[in-house]
Order: structure tokens, then C-alpha cells, then sequence
């Protein structure tokens, strides 16, 4: 079951950046560099057998946070603020994991997926298809 989500999640995420580059504004594409690095260098620095993903995925998170956020305050566009908050959400999982090391394992992954797999990339299709739909920026 877990390739199931693993591999839909993937192409969700190469969706949506795929069509970002191709018919996104700046935003998304700049968005779509964001995540896809972050999407494809998670699993390169990914601790294998331990419990949960190590410090280097977390350093990622932290780093794919910050840039989502400065994207929705710079663009001021819905996805990016909605992607932000998936993030934030990810990174959340990891300092209650942290904190509270004997949270379920299958908690902590699912939450991680879910927020900084999942939710990021559905607002970046999103915005993507915003962008499709339209030839301006939505704003909030």
C-alpha cells in the first residue's frame, strides 16, 4: 500500500510542476523549483532504517518553509498561502516528533506526506491551473 501513495504522490507533484512550468505565471514556477527540488532531494538525504526521515529531511522542510512563506508574502497569491500552510503543517509533525519521540511512527509519516507531499503539491496544481484558466494572478 505504501508504493500506492508513494508513487501517486509523485505524479501529482511532476503534474503540478509540470504544468507550472509550462503554463504558470513566475510565481508558480519559481513555487515548482521549490518543491520539486525539495520533492527530489528528500530522498537522497532520507536516513534509511531509522525511525522517521533524520535531521537533513527536516533541514529541507525547514528550508522549503521559509521559502514558501517569503513566496506567499512576495506573490500574495492563494495556492502559495495555502502551500505555506502545508508546509508549516510538515514541519510541525516534525518538531511533535521530536518533542515526543514516541508518537506513532505511522502517524508522523502520514502527516508528513499528507502536509509536505499531498497538500503542497494539490496548491501548486492548483495555482497551476489558475493560471491555465486565466491570464491573471488571483490575490487574496
Amino acid at each position: 500500500m505504501n508504493f500506492f501513495w508513494v508513487v501517486t504522490g509523485t505524479l501529482v507533484a511532476l503534474l503540478a510542476g509540470g504544468l507550472a512550468f509550462w503554463k504558470g505565471g513566475p510565481y508558480e514556477k519559481l513555487g515548482a523549483v521549490f518543491i520539486l527540488s525539495a520533492w527530489f532531494g528528500t530522498p537522497l538525504v532520507a536516513l534509511k532504517g531509522d525511525l522517521g526521515p533524520g535531521i537533513y529531511v527536516f533541514i529541507i522542510d525547514l528550508a522549503l518553509c521559509a521559502a514558501l512563506i517569503w513566496l506567499a508574502l512576495k506573490s500574495r497569491l492563494a495556492w502559495s498561502f495555502l502551500a505555506a500552510i502545508c508546509q508549516i503543517d510538515a514541519v510541525a509533525a516534525h518538531f511533535i516528533f521530536i518533542i515526543f519521540p514516541k508518537t506513532a511512527a505511522f502517524a508522523y509519516i502520514t502527516s508528513l506526506g499528507l502536509w509536505g507531499g499531498y497538500g503542497i503539491s494539490i496548491s501548486l496544481l492548483y495555482g497551476a491551473l489558475v493560471s491555465v484558466f486565466s491570464n491573471r494572478s488571483v490575490r487574496v
